[in-house]
Protein backbone atom coordinates (compact mmCIF):
# COMPACT_ATOMS: atom_id res chain seq x y z
CA UNK A 1 0.00 0.00 0.00
CA UNK A 2 2.85 2.48 0.89
CA UNK A 3 4.64 1.65 -2.16
CA UNK A 4 1.90 2.58 -4.43
CA UNK A 5 1.16 6.34 -2.47
CA UNK A 6 4.68 6.69 -3.13
CA UNK A 7 4.24 7.05 -6.78
CA UNK A 8 1.88 9.54 -6.31
CA UNK A 9 3.59 12.01 -3.78
CA UNK A 10 5.20 14.63 -6.34
CA UNK A 11 1.61 15.47 -7.19
CA UNK A 12 1.38 16.61 -3.58
CA UNK A 13 1.51 20.01 -4.07
CA UNK A 14 -1.76 19.91 -6.84
CA UNK A 15 -3.87 18.15 -3.71
CA UNK A 16 -7.01 18.70 -2.47
CA UNK A 17 -8.96 17.17 0.38
CA UNK A 18 -12.27 15.99 -1.28
CA UNK A 19 -15.41 13.44 -0.22
CA UNK A 20 -14.59 9.82 -2.13
CA UNK A 21 -18.15 7.66 -1.38
CA UNK A 22 -18.95 9.74 1.38
CA UNK A 23 -15.42 9.67 2.93
CA UNK A 24 -12.00 11.19 3.46
CA UNK A 25 -10.26 11.61 0.45
CA UNK A 26 -7.49 14.01 -2.04
CA UNK A 27 -7.91 14.52 -5.51
CA UNK A 28 -4.90 15.28 -7.65
CA UNK A 29 -4.99 17.86 -10.31
CA UNK A 30 -3.21 20.67 -11.23
CA UNK A 31 -5.35 23.95 -11.73
CA UNK A 32 -6.48 24.17 -15.25
CA UNK A 33 -5.96 20.25 -15.91
CA UNK A 34 -7.64 16.98 -15.92
CA UNK A 35 -7.33 15.32 -12.60
CA UNK A 36 -4.80 12.69 -12.42
CA UNK A 37 -5.95 10.68 -9.42
CA UNK A 38 -8.18 10.60 -6.64
CA UNK A 39 -7.59 8.62 -3.33
CA UNK A 40 -9.90 7.26 -0.81
CA UNK A 41 -9.15 6.39 2.53
CA UNK A 42 -11.04 3.56 4.58
CA UNK A 43 -10.31 4.96 8.50
CA UNK A 44 -11.44 2.40 11.62
CA UNK A 45 -11.07 3.54 14.76
CA UNK A 46 -8.89 6.34 13.78
CA UNK A 47 -6.75 4.56 12.08
CA UNK A 48 -6.28 4.12 8.31
CA UNK A 49 -6.99 0.74 7.33
CA UNK A 50 -7.30 0.66 3.55
CA UNK A 51 -6.45 3.21 0.78
CA UNK A 52 -7.87 3.04 -2.97
CA UNK A 53 -6.11 5.03 -5.90
CA UNK A 54 -7.74 5.40 -8.79
CA UNK A 55 -5.34 7.29 -11.44
CA UNK A 56 -7.09 5.35 -14.82
CA UNK A 57 -7.77 8.38 -17.39
CA UNK A 58 -10.21 6.86 -18.94
CA UNK A 59 -12.55 6.31 -15.60
CA UNK A 60 -11.35 9.51 -13.83
CA UNK A 61 -12.45 11.20 -17.03
CA UNK A 62 -15.93 9.67 -15.97
CA UNK A 63 -16.08 10.68 -12.95
CA UNK A 64 -18.55 13.85 -11.69
CA UNK A 65 -16.29 16.51 -10.49
CA UNK A 66 -18.44 19.80 -11.10
CA UNK A 67 -19.60 19.49 -7.43
CA UNK A 68 -16.13 20.18 -6.20
CA UNK A 69 -14.41 23.75 -5.62
CA UNK A 70 -12.64 25.11 -8.11
CA UNK A 71 -8.73 24.62 -7.41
Amino acid sequence: MAEGAMLFRRFAGDSRPVLVNGTVGILNAPAGQDPRSVTGFTVVDGRITGMYILADPERLARLDLSALPAA
